[in-house]
C-alpha cells in the first residue's frame, strides 16, 4: 500500500519509528527544538504537500490548526534527536480533541532538521496520512513559538517558555463564570504582545455585582410559575421537582421508510430503461435520529424482526466486496435477490451453527487480551446506517472504546474448518481468510472480510477495527486501520450498485419479475402461499417453487410480489 510505504519512507529519515521510541530517551529541552518559522511552515504546507492554498495559509489566524495552539491543545513538546542522524530532529506532542473532551488526545509527530526544515509528519488522527492535519499544523505553530521564545531573553536572561500557551494534563468541564468567552482575535493580540513583552499581559478584576437580598420562598415559586406559563421549555425547570414531569423524553419511534416500501406495482410493466429513468428521481435519504432509533431497536440482531426488515435494499458490509465484484448494468441476480429479500438468503449450516454457537466466547478472549487497555469496554451493536450513505449499513459484533487507542468496531470469525485445529497457522490456504507474511498471520487484503471491516468502520465512523478469528485452541486478533483508498472504491461502487440495479430492483422488480411468456391467463383459484412459510434456504437465481426445480421458459408459473415465483403443478392447480 502507497500508505505503508510513505510511512516507511518518513521514519527512515530518522532510523526508528517515533511511537516506539523509549519515552526515557525523549527531552523537553527547547534548546534541542528544530529553529522552525514561519516561512519554513508555509514551505511545507504549501509547496511541499500542496495540502492548504496559498489564500488559506496568508489568513493562518483562522485555520483551525492555529486556533489548536492559541487554545493551548499542545501539550509538551518532546524530542528526540537520533544518534544515527543528528542532523535530523523529531518533535512530538499531544493535541486534545476541539470537541470530544474525553477521548484521548491525539499524537502527531514532526521530523525536521536544525536549520527548522520541515521533512515530513505524521497524526493519529483520520486525516494524519495526509501529513497536513491541523493537529500537525498546531504543532508547527507551537514549535515557531518556543523558538522565537528561546532566541529572545527576558529580564531574568532565561526564555520564557511558560509564557507559551498550556494545556491541562486532563481537559476540564468549566463552570460558566470561568470561561474565557474571548474572541480568536483578541487571544491571539494577547498572546503576541505576551511574546513581544516577556509578559503576560494584566486585564482588570471583574466587575463585583452590587449586593442583592436573597429570594424568599414565595417570590421563587412565583418567578418559576411565570417561567412556566410563558409556554417554553427552560432548562432550568427540568431540575425542579414540580416542573419535572414535563421534560420526560418521549422514546423516538420515528425509522423512516424502510426500502422495500419503495414498491410500485405500475413499476413492474415498465422497461429497464423506463424503470431507470423513474428512479434517477427517487431519494433515498435518512436523518441521524431515525439512524439511532434503528440502531437502538436492533441491537438484538438476527433475533430483530427490524433487523431484517432495514437490512432489505441496503449493501451490508458482509457482502461488500461481492458488490464492489459484480458489474451495475448486469449484475449478479442472486446476488441483487439476496439483498433485496434478507429473509431469503437465510440458512443453517455446521459452519454457520458453530460460529453462532462460539461468538460470545470468542468476544470474552478478546475482552481478555484486551485488559492493557485502559478503561476498555465493548458494546453491543444494532444495524448502523449512517446518513450520508443511506444505501450500505453494518452491523460489527461490537463497538469498542478505550482511553489509549479511541472508537473502533470489533468482527469476530471462528471458522469452522479451524474448530479441531491445533494452531490457525495450520489453516492457511487459499481460501482462508489470513495469510501468513514475515512468520506472521494476516488478513488478506484481498478477501471479503478485508472489505467487511473496512466498511464498517466507514459507516460507523470508527477510528479502527480489531478481526479477530477464534479456535478452541488459538487466536488472532488484529489491528485494522482505514484504507482511505478503499473506503472511495466502496463508496463509488455500492453508489453505482444500488443505483442502477438494487433500486430498479426494490422498485419496479426488475430482475426478480418472471419472463411475461409465462405469465399464467387465469389464477383465480390459485391457492395464496407465504414465501417466508416455504422458504430457509438461499436458492440461485434459476431454482425456483418450493419443488426446487429450475425455471424453463416453457413453465407456467404463478406470479407474486416475493422474489419466488410457484409452478402450477406444486400447487395442485390445474
Amino acid at each position: 500500500m502507497a500508505s505503508s510505504r510513505r510511512y516507511k519512507e518518513k521514519i527512515s529519515l530518522i532510523g526508528v519509528d517515533p511511537y516506539q521510541i523509549d519515552p526515557i530517551a525523549l527531552s523537553k529541552d527547547p534548546s534541542l527544538l528544530p529553529a522552525v518559522t514561519y516561512p519554513d511552515i508555509y514551505n511545507y504546507l504549501v509547496h511541499t504537500v500542496s495540502a492548504y492554498t496559498s489564500q488559506e495559509l496568508k489568513a493562518f489566524k483562522s485555520l483551525e490548526s492555529y486556533n489548536y495552539f492559541i487554545s493551548g491543545k499542545v501539550g509538551s513538546l518532546l524530542t528526540f534527536v537520533p544518534p544515527t542522524t543528528s542532523s535530523n530532529i523529531v518533535v512530538i506532542a499531544e493535541v486534545k480533541h476541539s470537541q470530544k473532551l474525553s477521548a484521548p488526545p491525539l499524537r502527531p509527530w514532526v521530523t525536521a532538521q536544525k536549520d527548522g526544515i520541515i521533512l515530513a509528519a505524521h497524526c493519529t488522527c483520520m486525516a494524519g496520512l495526509g501529513e497536513t492535519c491541523s493537529h500537525v499544523g498546531a504543532v508547527l505553530f507551537t514549535i515557531k513559538a518556543a523558538v522565537l521564545l528561546r532566541e529572545s531573553q527576558t529580564v531574568t536572561e532565561k526564555p520564557a517558555y511558560w509564557l507559551l500557551p498550556s494545556g491541562q494534563p486532563k481537559e476540564k468541564y468549566l463552570e460558566v463564570e470561568n470561561i474565557d468567552f474571548h474572541s480568536k482575535a483578541t487571544i491571539k493580540h494577547r498572546l503576541d504582545t505576551t511574546f513581544s513583552e516577556g509578559k503576560p499581559i494584566q486585564y482588570k478584576d471583574k466587575q463585583k455585582l452590587p449586593d442583592v437580598s436573597e429570594p424568599t420562598d414565595a417570590e421563587i415559586a412565583t418567578f418559576l410559575g411565570e417561567l412556566h406559563a410563558t409556554g417554553d421549555k427552560p432548562v432550568l425547570l427540568s431540575v425542579i421537582k414540580d416542573y419535572a414531569e414535563f421534560y420526560a423524553p418521549v422514546p423516538n419511534t420515528d425509522t423512516g421508510q424502510p426500502l422495500s416500501e419503495l414498491f410500485d406495482e405500475q413499476c413492474t410493466s415498465m422497461t429497464s430503461e423506463q424503470l431507470l429513468l423513474h428512479c434517477s428521481n427517487i431519494t433515498v435519504d435518512i436523518s441521524q435520529s431515525q439512524a439511532d432509533t434503528i440502531e437502538q431497536q436492533t441491537r438484538e440482531q438476527s433475533k430483530s424482526k427490524a433487523w431484517y426488515r432495514f437490512r432489505a435494499g441496503r449493501i451490508t458490509a458482509s457482502r461488500m466486496k461481492a458488490a464492489c465484484s459484480t458489474p451495475p448494468e448486469n449484475p449478479s441476480q442472486n446476488l441483487i435477490k439476496n439483498i433485496c429479500y434478507p429473509l431469503s438468503a437465510c440458512f443453517t449450516s455446521k459452519a454457520t451453527t458453530w460460529g453462532c454457537d462460539h461468538e460470545q466466547q470468542a468476544l470474552t478472549c478478546y475482552h481478555q487480551k484486551m485488559h492493557s487497555h485502559t478503561n476498555f469496554r465493548c458494546e453491543t451493536s444494532g444495524f448502523v446506517i449512517n446518513p450520508e450513505l443511506p444505501h450500505i449499513s453494518a452491523t460489527p459484533d461490537g463497538i469498542v472504546h478505550c482511553d489509549c487507542c479511541g472508537d473502533g468496531v470489533v468482527e469476530v470469525k471462528c471458522p469452522f474448518c479451524a474448530h479441531d485445529s491445533i494452531s490457525l497457522k495450520e489453516c492457511v490456504d487459499g481460501r482462508f481468510c489470513l495469510e501468513e507474511s514475515n512468520g506472521k498471520l494476516q488478513l488478506k487484503h484481498s478477501h471479503a472480510y478485508f472489505f467487511q471491516v473496512q466498511t464498517q468502520m466507514l459507516v460507523c465512523n470508527k477510528e479502527f477495527a480489531d478481526f479477530v478469528v477464534w479456535s478452541e485452541n488459538d487466536v488472532h486478533i488484529e489491528r485494522i486501520e482505514p484504507d482511505i483508498g478503499l473506503w472511495e472504491v466502496i463508496k463509488s461502487k455500492s453508489r453505482d450498485l444500488f443505483s442502477k440495479a438494487l433500486l430498479p430492483e426494490l422498485v419496479g422488480k426488475l430482475f426478480s419479475r418472471p419472463c411475461p411468456s409465462a405469465m399464467p391467463t387465469d389464477t383465480a383459484d390459485v391457492t395464496e402461499v407465504d414465501p417466508s412459510e416455504i422458504r430457509e434456504k438461499p436458492i440461485p437465481s434459476d431454482i425456483i417453487c418450493v419443488c426446487k426445480q429450475p425455471y424453463k421458459v416453457r413453465d407456467q408459473v404463478v406470479r407474486c410480489h416475493s422474489e419466488d415465483c410457484l409452478h402450477y403443478g406444486s400447487i395442485s392447480h390445474e
